[in-house]
């Protein structure tokens, strides 16, 4: 069964998004939509209304692209930097050199903390790129599933 790396649930407890973090260099949004196309081949994954991929250099975002392998561009392209870069700030290895089961680790904090129904990671998200696309008010309050969790 495909399983993406997070499953977000807003605070009613209905499906938000689904999220793969990739700890992929260089990528564009065709090559993301490629991704996107490749993984909604699987029919065992549950439509979301959002979609996102989440690389080192750039966030992906797609809302209400259904659940068809289609080759659909994405909505929003947001550079990733300004919203997973702090959370590198006191450790000892960049956004850049970090591992990919760090990256996917830190992806999960960052969703995390989008979750909350306070916090900086909010703000942040809707100060870089993130404003108008309704992700962040649908996360706030709610949950995360991660992939291993059984």
């Amino acid at each position: 069964m495909m399983r993406l790396d997070y499953v977000l649930f807003r605070a009613d407890g209905s499906l938000a998004a689904l999220v793969e973090a990739k700890a992929s260099r260089d990528t564009s949004p065709e090559w993301a939509a490629q991704f996107r196309r490749n993984l909604m081949d699987y029919p065992e994954l549950p439509p979301a209304e959002f979609f996102v991929f989440v690389a080192r250099d750039w966030i992906y975002l797609w809302r209400d692209a259904g659940p068809e392998a289609v080759l659909i561009p994405p909505h929003a392209v947001i550079p990733t930097a300004p919203l997973l870069g702090r959370y590198f700030d006191r450790k000892s290895y960049t956004l850049e050199t970090v591992d990919g089961v760090v990256f996917d680790w830190t992806v999960g904090d960052w969703l995390s903390d989008l979750c909350k129904p306070w916090g900086k990671a909010g703000d942040l998200a809707l100060r870089h790129g993130l404003a108008g696309t309704g992700f962040v008010e649908a996360l706030r309050g709610g949950r995360i599933e991660y992939k291993d969790a059984a």
